[in-house]
């Protein structure tokens, strides 16, 4: 409190430093997420963001920059295709990134100045579960959908994420029978990454399923009071029958019945009120008021439908935890299996990242007078030439250049 209180007394003259040091030490404190760190983490990255809203001119130069360099190794790991480039995205410092930069769009969305970052920021989180979009790193691809809903709920913009979790339900093979038992279940927002004996056990279809079904409901939750939202639901209606059609397990076949008849309850009652109010799709204003009015009808399905799935949803997350501390009587967790050829591979620590690549100076690409001048992800935005000079920290560097070298000593 006392920081924010001077910033925002000083907020010419500091701000910017004070920005520059802040984010150095969230980077370099999300390098390893455990249930233990996370409420840490999440307390610094909302700190940091009530910190960067004093003056969004002057976090526009920051802002930009940085989401500028994570433009950067995505397009080097998309286009070079080796375990070097695709640690440098797939690893907890750049997905903590990417959930600061979405909690401070959306947070002062219509922002105008910063409110120019949220294209290219969904650009480089779309295009970063695409890097590797395969069974092993789907908890990686939760937290991207997750940040993903959370930019669309703050900011009322259509993100379209439906494909992404359509395409974990479909290929993630949850008809197979488990080779494997365990009855501890999965902390999804502590993984980035499945073991190879992890996606054998039984809690990986459960898992996967449940992951799936939250992120849908949340994303509906986001769509269901505009006016396209029949239209909008008609493939994801198409595809979840077919799903429906080949799911075996009966658990995730219920589940997700029940979700695709509230859906479809949803499309009826939006379709029922559209033609009753009798207006025009090209009157914006009566557009807008119309789904103000829609976005808390007490009488809406789905958001019937989602207040008890909330309820059902936070008791659930208690039970998890209650498992994962060991609390849950009458069960005895199995061993867990341990893969060391997983352990070579393991990016999820970012042991031999450099925290440099997650910041640079402001004055080696970003616009000073915080308007929107040029692509983060677009033409020579991302030339490998001015990629140099992004990479070039500064003093940074030498504070937080040997980070990996002493971890690994302490090791």
């Amino acid at each position: 409190m006392t920081l924010l209180k001077f910033l925002k007394m000083n907020g010419d003259e500091w701000l910017l430093p004070a920005i520059k040091k802040m984010y150095v030490g969230y980077v370099t404190n999300s390098k390893v997420t455990t249930p233990a760190s996370w409420p840490t983490i999440s307390f610094m990255a909302s700190s940091l963001v009530e910190i960067m809203s004093i003056k969004p001119e002057i976090t526009y130069q920051q802002a930009f920059v940085y989401i500028r360099q994570m433009a950067i190794h995505v397009r080097n790991a998309t286009n070079q295709k080796n375990k070097e480039t695709q640690t440098k995205v797939y690893n907890w410092p750049f997905m903590h990134c990417i959930y600061l930069w979405s909690k401070l769009l959306a947070d002062v969305y219509p922002n105008q100045v910063l409110g120019a970052l949220v294209h290219p920021l969904v650009q480089v989180v779309a295009s970063a579960i695409k890097v590797n979009p395969v069974r092993k790193y789907y908890p990686l691809m939760f937290h991207c959908v997750r940040a993903l809903n959370m930019i669309s709920a703050k900011t009322d913009i259509f993100v379209p994420t439906i494909p992404l979790m359509l395409t974990a339900l479909v290929s993630s093979d949850l008809n197979k029978k488990p080779k494997a038992t365990s009855f501890k279940p999965f902390d999804f927002m502590c993984m980035l990454k499945f073991s190879e004996s992890q996606l054998l056990e039984s809690n990986y279809r459960t898992g996967v399923a449940d992951q799936v079904h939250e992120l849908l409901v949340e994303h509906i939750r986001t769509q269901c009071h505009h006016i396209g939202y029949p239209e909008l639901v008609v493939m994801l209606a198409v595809q979840l029958r077919l799903f429906l059609k080949e799911c075996k397990v009966a658990e995730i076949a219920r589940k997700f019945k029940q979700l695709l008849g509230v859906i479809e309850q949803q499309a009826t009652f939006v379709s029922q009120r559209r033609r009753a109010a009798q207006i025009k799709f090209t009157d914006t204003a009566a557009v807008s008021v119309w789904e103000k009015e829609l976005q808390t009808a007490e009488d809406s399905p789905f958001l019937k439908f989602y207040v008890a799935w909330k309820k059902a949803r936070v008791a659930a997350q208690e039970s998890l935890v209650a498992a994962l501390d060991g609390r849950v009587t009458g069960k005895e967790d199995a061993p867990e299996a341990h893969d060391e050829d997983d352990d070579e591979d393991d990016v999820e620590a970012g042991q031999d990242l450099d925290e440099t690549d997650f910041w640079a100076e402001a004055e080696a690409a970003a616009p000073v007078d915080g308007g929107q001048k040029e692509h983060p992800l677009g033409g020579d935005a991302v030339d490998d030439d001015e990629s140099e000079d992004v990479n070039d920290a500064g003093d940074q560097v030498e504070v937080m250049g040997n980070l990996s070298d002493d971890e690994d000593e302490d090791k």
